[in-house]
């Protein structure tokens, strides 16, 4: 085994990395140094957990003689790194000295969408294998048809935990439970049903949301089957209509009623999305280009913070909780659009399109998967305006990856396609798009959000959408300590289970040993072997975003959508 693999500390190992070049010589060198050949050979062909064929738990030597007994995660909805920096926020800068951050944490997954990052963060897996959660529309390869897996209307609220359940795909909350049967799970959110169903999965004892009731009243309520007592919900009944509701204040009844089930029911695992960040202020405002409005929301995020944290000490919980803070996915300022009718207009001219979706990338899904080659070509040859490159699905033995269109491959630095399609394997399931528009940073697609006249999207590669911030902090996690790790999503849960001493299944992502005061040796292995790629890759879509930006007009911050103290509509957002 190579000693720079096994014998260097992790602190300073991975900034060493980000200006060497990467080959598939070298990562499956270094996956055979680690017995790990056949994982790194997989990793470049296919895409599938360990934990979805065969389950092989993660070993649990060297766990802590006493960890910690519960989790708190604060997923900040289209969070960007950045906005830590925007206003002072002593809760979190109190939670970054006492613990990890990583700074340059990203989803690492298409798409970098609300309903695909929080299955991912509930189950370590990739939205390739945990029931092809990709976004919101996808073509379904059984039926032919469109799939619609999160109604923004919320009559079928309960189907992003039914796919999961499904696909045989790993959770926290069912790991947890064969750990401790009494062991309770609450995951919440305002009006985004769909990503505390997905965090929550099948085995969350609670899971609740904000909608409309019978009366038309702004109220919680719950997912079927994940109900919380009455007497909690009764009390919480509050405005006519969520248009009634000022910036800050979904995201704060968030937070007040996890702290009454907090009080009540002391679940062991609580995952809460605070939507606002995303919509409005992603969406509507373009996120950055809307300083005052980030302000107003990363403090009411910092007060919800400040105040679980506080009733975790009176509670006396506080010693023995992980506390998380990050983002689900980022957000890009639209500056320059992609006509997606230009996108259409060409796969027609060669093929027949059955279904699109479209962000800050475009996907279509053809009635004839073999004709994806052609149709990629088609599109380069239409000559789309800003676009960044253009991929196609291909099968072979049964396994499914993602190629350049000729244009696309002759232009593109290695690394950085390699970073694409490293991207693009991740939703690369049953039902993958056959064909992918990659849009450049600060692009997005002309006439998203309809009626809805949208300043800031995310989904597609660009560092704007995937970068994130993330924090974790507890017994066994270092103190005032910065990794430069690029930390993912699938990430999440396999660290949460290892700090909890609760065993899990060996999933996509991997525990992030650098965190750790005591790290187990095999988890440092790991976390090394995918810091062989992930790091140049993550490196390349950064340096790649700097240099779309240049030459752009300055990011001047624009007027809100609504002064302070006016009522802001709500309404569907990623």
């Amino acid at each position: 085994m190579s000693a720079d693999v096994t014998s260097r500390p992790l602190d300073g190992f991975f900034d060493d990395m980000l200006e060497r070049p990467l080959s598939r010589r070298r990562l499956l060198r270094w996956g055979r140094d680690l017995g790990l050949a056949g994982a790194a050979s997989a990793l470049l062909s296919a895409c599938g957990s360990a934990a979805a064929t065969g389950r092989t738990l993660m070993p649990t030597a060297d766990m802590l003689p006493n960890p910690p007994n519960r989790l708190v995660m604060l997923i900040i909805d289209a969070g960007r790194p950045d906005y830590l920096g925007y206003t002072e926020l002593p809760h979190i800068r109190a939670l970054k000295n006492r613990g990890t951050f990583y700074d340059r944490a990203w989803c690492g997954q298409m798409e970098a969408t609300t309903p695909a990052s929080h299955a991912s963060l509930g189950t370590g897996c990739f939205p390739c294998s945990d029931g092809g959660i990709l976004g919101f529309w996808w073509e379904d390869p059984v039926t032919g048809t469109t799939y619609n897996s999160v109604p923004l209307d919320g009559t079928d609220p309960d189907s992003l935990s039914v796919l999961i359940g499904d696909s045989g795909a790993p959770s926290m909350a069912e790991y947890l439970k064969r750990s401790d049967a009494r062991a309770k799970v609450y995951t919440a959110s305002g009006q985004k049903f769909y990503a505390a169903d997905a965090i929550g999965g099948p085995h969350a004892d609670y899971i609740s949301y904000y909608s409309k009731n019978g009366a038309g009243d702004w109220a919680p309520t719950c997912i079927e089957g994940h109900g919380l007592p009455a007497s909690l919900l009764e009390k919480r009944a509050l405005a006519p209509s969520a248009d009634s509701l000022k910036l800050g204040h979904q995201d704060a009844l968030v937070g007040e009623l996890a702290l009454d089930v907090i009080r009540k029911e002391r679940p062991r695992i609580v995952a809460l999305n605070l939507p606002e960040m995303d919509w409005p202020v992603a969406h509507l405002e373009g996120g950055p280009l809307a300083p005052t409005s980030v302000k107003t929301v990363m403090r009411n995020a910092d007060r919800v913070l400040g105040k679980i944290i506080n009733e975790y000490k009176r509670l006396g919980m506080f010693d023995e909780t992980v506390f998380m803070l990050l983002g689900d996915h980022g957000v890009t300022p639209y500056e320059r659009f992609v006509d997606g009718h230009q996108i259409k207009a060409a796969i027609e001219s060669v093929a027949v399109p059955i279904s699109f979706d479209s962000n800050t990338a475009c996907y279509a899904w053809l009635e004839t998967p073999g004709a994806a080659s052609v149709a990629a070509s088609a599109i380069e040859n239409a000559g789309v305006t800003n676009l960044g490159g253009v991929y196609y699905l291909v099968e072979s033995n049964g396994r499914r990856s993602y190629l350049a269109a000729p244009a696309t491959a002759a232009h593109l630095h290695p690394t950085l396609d390699a970073a694409h399609r490293y991207l693009l394997q991740t939703m690369a399931g049953s039902n993958a798009p056959h064909v992918v528009c990659m849009y450049p940073e600060r692009t997005g697609t002309l006439g998203a959000g309809g009626k809805w006249k949208w300043l800031g999207d995310h989904g597609g590669v660009s560092w704007g959408s995937q970068g994130i911030p993330l924090i974790i902090a507890g017994p066994g996690v270092k103190q005032n300590h910065v990794s430069h790790f690029p930390a993912r999503l699938v990430d999440i849960a396999p660290t949460a289970m290892r700090l909890l001493g609760i065993p899990y299944p060996q999933a996509d992502g991997v525990v992030l040993a650098d965190a750790q005061t005591s790290p187990n040796i095999i988890d440092q292995q790991r976390q090394r072997y995918v810091a062989r790629y992930l790091v140049p890759y993550a490196a390349s879509l950064r340096r790649q975003s700097a240099i779309e930006v240049q030459g752009l007009p300055a990011m001047v911050p624009r007027k809100p959508r609504h002064a302070s103290g006016r009522v802001i509509a709500l309404g569907p957002g990623y």
